[in-house]
């Protein structure tokens, strides 16, 4: 062989090397630059479960927190209608029966008091004050007391009102005797009762 045709066939070689070399290397960067086949991973596997999980979570307090919040607002108002049924009708009928006692056990203390002689005549003041006293006092709902007598055309008004050393009874009436009732204002006592007599 000659010298010039081994110089041409080991060129041709080299540049045949070259070429394959620079073949692979072109196939390198396309495969390179070729997108990645869509696949799931165990981590985007992961992030989904977590996602969805999250969203039924948030659904899931949503609609317990809704529930609960209905039935409350239920029983809220099943309260407020068994309080107006029930606890504020029975505190109106306590107190009403509580008013209707007081005028009762009044009256009932001065049929006693009558009865065991503790009062003997219409003109015992004394003995009419100190026998409505205790439950005029200790009842203050219970605003005033007349009194009519058979004997005798007259009137008796008892009342209570406060003053600086507690509450005290006044006694009014418009009777020729109010004097009895006391010297201090005892023409004011009459005058008022013939007042409140003439409403």
């Amino acid at each position: 062989m000659q010298t010039g045709q081994r110089k041409s066939l080991a060129l041709s070689k080299f540049q045949q090397a070259g070429k394959a070399t620079i073949d692979k290397i072109k196939k390198q960067k396309s495969e390179t630059n070729k997108p990645k086949q869509q696949g799931f991973d165990v981590v985007q596997i992961g992030s989904l479960l977590f996602a969805a999980w999250i969203v039924i979570w948030i659904v899931a307090a949503s609609v317990i927190s809704a529930v609960f919040f209905v039935r409350y607002m239920g029983i809220i108002q099943d309260n407020q209608s068994w309080y107006l049924r029930h606890g504020s009708a029975r505190s109106a009928a306590a107190e009403t029966a509580a008013v209707l006692q007081a005028a009762i056990e009044a009256k009932e203390a001065l049929i006693a008091s009558i009865n065991f002689g503790l009062i003997r005549t219409s003109y015992d003041y004394a003995a009419i004050e100190s026998t409505l006293a205790p439950t005029m006092l200790l009842k203050p709902f219970l605003r005033s007391f007349d009194i009519t007598f058979s004997d005798r055309v007259a009137g008796l008004h008892i009342r209570h009102q406060s003053e600086e050393g507690g509450r005290q009874l006044v006694l009014q009436s418009n009777a020729e005797d109010c004097y009895l009732l006391g010297t201090q204002d005892s023409l004011l006592n009459c005058r008022a009762f013939l007042e409140f007599s003439d409403l």
